[in-house]
């Protein structure tokens, strides 16, 4: 057997200025116009929060990114709005959680960019490493140059017979 649906009223209470819940025929409900009534707990629930919401609209703080003329991203947050340049990351409406998302977000950027410029400085130093190598083989052949020419299959392969060649001669020695 099914209970019928109850029913329900929104009334504005003056002393928490907050549209409350109250069943339509509950003695305790403050004096006042109804906002709002009808039949079913889920539906009056929704409707108190709807009108609660578009009479005190929520403040919300955008956390947003920019990637103007440097390399690095920028993360700031803005109360309400954002300007158009900014693009909006995460929307929150406490200022402290605001806050806290763009610092992780700047301290994500600034590891992602130090993990860049690690790469970077490796690859530089492999490189240095790799011409020093080659200038040294080109060297005990007898090629006297600062810079690493470009050298063609022929050229390789010559390297390559002169370096066994001498090994071979350093092994019956």
């Amino acid at each position: 057997m099914t209970q019928p649906e109850r029913r329900y009223v929104l009334i504005l209470d003056k002393r928490l200025d907050y549209i409350r819940l109250f069943r339509a025929d509950c003695p305790l409900r403050p004096e006042g116009k109804a906002l709002w009534e009808g039949d079913g707990l889920k539906r009056a629930y929704e409707a108190m929060k709807s009108l609660n919401r578009r009479r005190k609209p929520v403040l919300c703080y955008f956390v947003c990114s920019s990637q103007k003329s440097s390399k690095f991203k920028k993360f700031r947050c803005f109360k309400s709005t954002h300007p158009k340049q900014w693009i909006s990351v995460s929307t929150h409406t406490a200022y402290r959680e605001a806050v806290e998302a763009a610092k992780r977000l700047r301290e994500a950027e600034r590891s992602r960019q130090d993990n860049l410029k690690a790469a970077r400085k490796e690859k530089r130093h492999s490189d240095r490493l790799e011409k020093e190598a080659m200038l040294g083989r080109l060297r005990r052949v007898g090629v006297i140059t600062k810079k690493v020419p470009k050298l063609t299959e022929k050229d390789r392969r010559y390297l390559e017979w002169i370096e066994t060649r001498d090994a071979e001669s350093e092994d019956a020695a």
